[in-house]
């Protein structure tokens, strides 16, 4: 088979689709139910000879060039894995960006997934983090709302056996001699089916899946621990380290999340506790306060030493800041230097120059209008 059509188990879509490659963070508008599937590729025939439209004489099939590919997924309406025959002319490559988890059947023979083992489809994150946007009038003003779509979410699924590919179809093809692309191995999936409030069975072939990692007790126990107290955690989300404290934990779809608050961002986020290292250390989240309780020194003062001294070490901080109009933010930021600028008062303003963390972007902050600063037990990087 050609390079550039789908081989089996790849994520695919109608040329239709919103998606585009690895483009999947688009906010859906419209009607959402006009969107088709996702879809998993299972078997892949090669088109052996061109064929073309009898009316307009468009190309239907080219030969060596396209194929036909058998394509399935699960539909939350018919509660029912649904399939389909489509030529790859119609079809497009789909990126997810979380298969850490795609299984084979070596995974079955060194006992790694057994019986009772979890599983889904290999596109149900991408179903998962699929959005609708809708807007309404309230009180003359206009209001968006973003909610989910999933009318394509596979069950999670337990594994109770596996079979070998039942198709009757001859392995090669009689013209050519080249290969039918099926799969090599059929797992057997139970799940409680909610339209019928029975258990349902399926054979999906094994490229369609991923594995649902069973949860590290141990961890898991540790961060409820974190929780009551509460602590704050180190952190590496990609490049950054970040400082978070855990506040509950989240079940979505097979997958645990912690739900907490990172203190660079200023903002609530779900990091999964598949990618938590073990054992989580408790870390000291502020290293100083400043303005403290020094009735010996102004306040003003005391906020321009703590800044320098962050400066000194490179270390983030946290300000409380009022802009011109009166209104106070948080911010945390990397402190560079400060700077001096000369007014025609007799006073001259000093200003705080750093990469703000909620504008990702270089920022002066006039030092008389930050009213707190805290300094983070977390230096940061001076690379670029």
């Amino acid at each position: 088979m050609i390079s550039n059509t789908p081989s089996i188990g790849d994520i695919v879509a109608l040329n239709s689709h919103p998606y585009y490659s690895d483009q999947t963070n688009i906010l859906i508008g419209g009607d959402p139910q006009l969107i088709s599937p996702l879809m998993i590729v299972v078997e892949t025939v090669g088109d052996t000879q061109n064929s073309f439209d009898e009316n307009v004489g468009m190309q239907i099939q080219e030969k060596g060039e396209s194929c036909q590919c058998k394509c399935i997924w699960y539909s939350t309406k018919s509660h029912q894995f649904e399939e389909s025959w489509l030529s790859s002319k119609a079809l497009k490559k789909i990126t997810s960006k979380n298969l850490n988890h795609t299984i084979d059947k070596q995974q079955f023979i060194d006992k790694s997934i057994g019986y009772g083992s979890l599983v889904t489809l290999k596109t149900t994150s991408l179903e998962i983090a699929k959005q609708k946007s809708s807007f309404s009038i309230e009180s003359n003003r206009e209001k968006s709302t973003i909610n989910p779509v999933l009318s394509f979410l596979s069950p999670v699924m337990q594994v109770i056996g596996t079979s070998k590919s039942d198709s009757k179809e001859p392995k090669f093809d009689s013209k050519t001699g080249k290969a039918r692309s099926v799969s090599e191995l059929l797992v057997k999936c139970k799940w409680f089916n909610s339209s019928s409030d029975k258990m349902s069975e399926k054979l999906l072939p094994i490229e369609a899946l991923i594995s649902i990692p069973p949860i590290n007790e141990e961890l898991f126990s540790k961060i409820e621990k974190l929780i009551k107290s509460p602590t704050s955690i180190k952190l590496k989300i990609g490049d950054e380290e970040t400082i978070f404290t855990p506040q509950k934990i989240k079940y979505t779809h097979g997958f645990y999340s912690v739900v907490g608050y990172d203190h660079l961002q200023n903002r609530t986020i779900n990091v999964e506790i598949l990618n938590l290292d073990n054992p989580l250390e408790e870390y000291k989240l502020i290293q100083e306060r400043f303005p403290c309780f020094n009735l010996e020194k102004h306040p003003e003062t005391q906020i321009e030493t703590g800044i320098k001294k962050a400066i000194e070490q490179k270390n983030y901080i946290r300000i409380k800041y009022r802009d011109r109009a009166g209104n106070v933010t948080t911010r945390t930021v990397k402190p560079h230097r400060t700077h001096v600028v000369s007014e025609p008062s007799p006073i001259d303003s000093v200003y705080l120059v750093a990469h703000c963390l909620l504008r990702n972007a270089e920022r002066y902050f006039r030092i008389e209008r930050i009213s707190s600063v805290e300094i983070f037990n977390l230096k940061y990087s001076t690379n670029p």
